[in-house]
């Protein structure tokens, strides 16, 4: 009979991932790194998200919010197109919907 080892959560792998998601890495090839680099690390996407996926979503939303900070900064000094960046993704205008007036 197989050996099986069941995962878990590991410190240093959740550290690893929170970093490569901020960095802009993929999950794809965030899994295969720690395939790579760790002994009992996930094999599959499924199994990556399952132990860390609330360090990825963490990362995630830390990094969106860092550069929402920006443009949001950016578009009260009066920067336009940080501006219509904001209008367009938080505030539903659109150039279009305003020509058609």
């Amino acid at each position: 009979m197989a050996n099986i080892t069941k995962l878990s959560y590991n410190v240093p792998i959740a550290k690893y991932i929170r970093k490569a998601v901020r960095d802009g890495v993929q999950v794809k090839d965030i899994l295969a790194t720690v395939n790579k680099k760790y002994q009992n690390a996930p094999r599959n996407n499924a199994m990556l998200y399952k132990l860390y996926g609330g360090d990825i979503a963490e990362a995630r939303a830390e990094i969106s919010q860092r550069i929402g900070n920006v443009v949001i900064e950016q578009a009260i000094n009066g920067h336009f197109p940080s501006q219509e960046l904001f209008l367009r993704s938080k505030a539903g205008w659109s150039p279009k919907e305003t020509q058609q007036l």
